[in-house]
């Protein structure tokens, strides 16, 4: 069983499960879709997971709506350099 989809929305994630979430996400390449809305990621955890995705080619749906973030530069960079991601949503931040 592979696992396409994971929703840890309105889970206190916070910035050390961030951190964690990018290293699951550098390794994987099956994961399409991560909804990480109102988990208090923080701008350092967006950093961390926008890091992973400039070498994720699988993940189509990133949301991270409600997280306190700032559109940061990393996230910028991010979306220059990753073509599988189709939708990212930032949304209430």
């Amino acid at each position: 069983t592979t696992l396409l989809s994971l929703n840890l929305s309105v889970v206190n994630v916070g910035v050390d499960g961030a951190r964690e979430l990018a290293e699951f996400l550098r390794r994987d390449q099956r994961l399409e879709e991560l909804l990480l809305e109102l988990c208090q990621l923080g701008t350092e955890g967006a950093d961390a997971i926008a890091d992973a995705l400039g070498q994720n080619k699988t993940l189509k749906k990133l949301s991270l709506r409600g997280n306190d973030i700032a559109c940061t530069k990393k996230v910028a960079a991010m979306l220059a350099h990753n073509t599988a991601l189709k939708s990212l949503k930032c949304s209430l931040n």
